[in-house]
């Protein structure tokens, strides 16, 4: 979907330290989480360690760029069956 995804998350990362939230970043979990544990990671490895991270998160911000994203559409939906908060990141 988006080509610069790593650096618009670590951007929205960035504001969102600055504003006194702890962000968790999904790429960042990808990359501890997934990359370590699997050989020829899958979809749906990525997706799992999202998830897991998510429910212990109070609330969920998306990119712009997310409209699209299988990916961000279930973390929104997770989100919202939970009552967290879901904000569209306006840019980044």
């Amino acid at each position: 979907n988006d080509p610069a995804y790593r650096e618009h998350f670590e951007r929205a990362e960035k504001i969102l330290k600055k504003e006194g939230y702890i962000p968790v970043n999904p790429v960042k979990i990808g990359e501890k989480y997934v990359m370590d544990r699997y050989e020829k990671p899958e979809y749906g490895d990525f997706m799992r360690a999202d998830l897991r991270a998510l429910l212990d998160c109070d609330g969920i911000m998306y990119l712009p760029s997310a409209v699209d994203s299988e990916g961000s559409k279930v973390e929104q939906a997770v989100a919202k069956s939970l009552n967290l908060l879901v904000v569209k990141i306006k840019a980044v």
